[in-house]
Parts: structure tokens; sequence; C-alpha cells
């Protein structure tokens, strides 16, 4: 099954269904943001709960094409390893821009 981009608002995230991006060579055609809800960039997107402002979710987008820092699905295990996109050598991972880590401790409290 697939789903036409004119119609991803409305659609359902379903297992091995195709949703096709739109044809402007920009952001403006791009699936994920506008399925999920959520940011159009980055590979760690987090969404808040509109009435609280606390996380609700996060989509995790992966290309799977990073030879360094391969992302894959363990289907044996039902995971997803995710390295993320914060690669610049001696970052901190809990001092990105968008604050990823504290969705993640956030999620493990509650």
């Amino acid at each position: 099954m697939s789903v036409e981009f004119k119609n991803i608002k409305k659609a359902n995230l379903i297992i091995d269904e195709i949703y096709y991006g739109g044809v402007e060579p920009n952001l403006s055609s791009e699936v994920i943001s506008k399925l999920m809800g959520c940011g159009n960039s980055g590979g760690f997107r987090t969404v808040n709960n509109k009435k609280t402002n606390q996380n609700a979710y996060c989509v995790l987008f992966s290309t799977g094409e990073d030879e360094d820092w391969k992302d894959y699905i363990d289907t044996e295990l039902g995971r997803f390893v995710y390295y993320g996109d914060n690669k610049k050598e001696g970052h901190s991972l809990h001092n990105t821009k968008k604050m990823e880590m504290r969705f993640l401790e956030n999620a493990l409290k509650n």
C-alpha cells in the first residue's frame, strides 16, 4: 500500500506502508514531519504534548547510509540501534541544540 503526499496529514502510520514526498525540491516536500507532527530536520525529533508541554514522543530518522555510525534494526530483539547525529569529537552528548538526552532522561524517569 502507499499514500500520496496530498493525503499524508490524514494518514495513519502503518508498518511497510510507502509514503510519497512532494514534488518541491525543499523541506516542504518532506514526509515525516507531516505524518508524525514533528520537526522536518535532524535525526532525533521530539514532540511535546500541546496541553502539558511535556515530552510526548520522539521520531528517529536515519538514512542508514553512514558507514562509520551504522544505525540498524535488530529484528530478533525488537531494537533500533541509533547512533545519532552528534558526531563532533569532544562535543558533549548532554549539550546539543535540541537537548535530546534530556528527552531520554525524562522518558526513563516515567
